[in-house]
């Protein structure tokens, strides 16, 4: 009969059946044990990129701890510990989007938890941060490197197109800490916020972080990063210093100036509008209130300044080609007036430029103020009054200086 089935159909049909059954468990198995296992694997390869990359870099020791990766995207890393406590991080926390990475769009975000800082005074002399700093140079860049001739008719390669991409960086909770023997200081409560919805549209920024004593520090604004498909910086940022006690960075100037004791009250704020690639213009005005400072760079007797004014203006294009100006004002003790005018700075023949300076002193006053920079015992001094200027040219084809120095009612006493 047509309808019939042969006694051997039914059980090749059975053993059908129950491969497939087979099969399919095996598939679901191995589905099962890969979404755990390959994000198991993905995690051993981030903390060991992160660890020896960190090692070959830095020549240093470098910890990481758990590492957690998600199929969604996100990265979880767990106490990252660096040179002996020169940088640690108890947590990191980033994602991007998988798919828009597969799209070649990248929407990434990364928080880091509580970082800490450590600058330290070495066995050697030597800083911590001079170290790494060191070990970062490549052999290439410890040595001028030989540029290749560039093929005739290839003097300009083409412009890659940039990447698409969104990106949110957070810093909650810094510290960076100061020690140079028994000194030790903390920048502390440094946070950063930093969003980037696309190369092309304005980025903002908020940077803010307290000293010890007193203090504030904060830098905020919005720069956008490209313009028509290439990297092209532009908008404004400004800075604000408030009451900020200069005891509470002396061990920072001990590390990185030689000086032993600092004390006064720093307040600036500043405003600069960023024009494109090494284009700036703003200023910077502030003032130090009580100033002393001590130190081998300074003569090893306290330099000790009346309340101190200063302003700094700058105007600079693309080209290279601007002024600069710097004003300091320590009462009857100083006055420098510093104007700096260049040309085309930025282009490979190194430009021209050109710097006027003018110093104005009550001798008496500055013989008070930095006696031990001037070489003065205590039991002398001098009077009169000092106007010294300096003129400085220099171009691709020759530099040129020239001064002069008036002292009026010079007398020892």
């Amino acid at each position: 009969m047509s309808g019939s089935v042969t006694p051997s159909a039914a059980p090749r049909k059975g053993r059908w059946r129950r491969w497939l059954k087979i099969a399919g468990i095996a598939l679901a198995v191995l589905i099962v044990a890969g979404y755990f296992v390959i994000p198991w694997i993905a995690a051993s390869v981030v903390r060991s990129a992160i660890e020896n990359g960190l090692k070959e870099k830095l020549k240093t020791d470098a910890r990481v701890g758990d590492v957690d990766c998600s199929w969604s995207g996100r990265v979880t890393i767990a106490d990252v510990a660096v040179d002996q406590g020169t940088l640690t991080i108890p947590s990191i926390a980033g994602s991007i989007d998988l798919l828009d990475a597969l799209a070649g769009r990248y929407v990434v975000t990364l928080d880091v938890h509580r970082p800490v800082v450590e600058l330290r005074r070495e066995a050697d002399g030597r800083t911590n941060l001079d170290r790494l700093l060191a070990a970062l140079k490549s052999p290439a860049e410890k040595t001028a490197a030989v540029e290749a001739p560039k093929p005739a008719g290839k003097e300009k390669e083409e412009a890659k197109p940039l990447p698409e991409i969104q990106a949110r960086l957070r810093l909650i909770d810094g510290r960076i800490e100061f020690r140079d023997g028994k000194m030790h200081n903390s920048v502390s409560a440094l946070n950063l916020d930093l969003n980037i919805p696309a190369l092309n549209r304005p980025a903002t920024i908020d940077c803010s972080f307290s000293t010890t004593p007193a203090g504030k520090c904060s830098l905020k604004g919005t720069v956008t990063l490209a313009k028509e498909g290439a990297i092209h910086p532009t908008g404004d940022v400004s800075l604000s210093i408030e009451d900020v006690a200069l005891e509470g960075v002396g061990a920072a100037a001990s590390l990185f100036g030689d000086i032993r004791k600092l004390e006064g009250k720093l307040q600036a704020k500043g405003r600069y509008e960023i024009l494109g690639p090494k284009a700036i213009k703003g200023s910077l005005e502030g003032s130090v209130e009580g100033l002393v400072a001590e130190g081998a760079p300074l003569g090893n007797d306290p330099l000790r300044l009346p309340d101190t004014r200063f302003k700094q203006v700058s105007s600079v294009d693309v080209t290279g080609t601007g002024e600069s100006a710097v004003e300091i004002v320590a009462g009857k003790a100083l006055r420098l007036d510093a104007m700096a005018k260049f040309s085309n700075i930025v282009d490979e023949s190194g430009g021209t430029a050109e710097v006027g300076i003018k110093l104005s002193s009550d001798l008496e006053e500055l013989c008070r103020a930095a006696r031990g920079l001037m070489r003065i015992k205590e039991a002398h001094g001098l009077r009169g009054t000092l106007a010294a200027e300096l003129h400085l040219q220099k171009s691709a084809e020759r530099a040129e200086a020239k001064g002069n120095v008036t002292i009026d009612g010079l007398s020892v006493v």
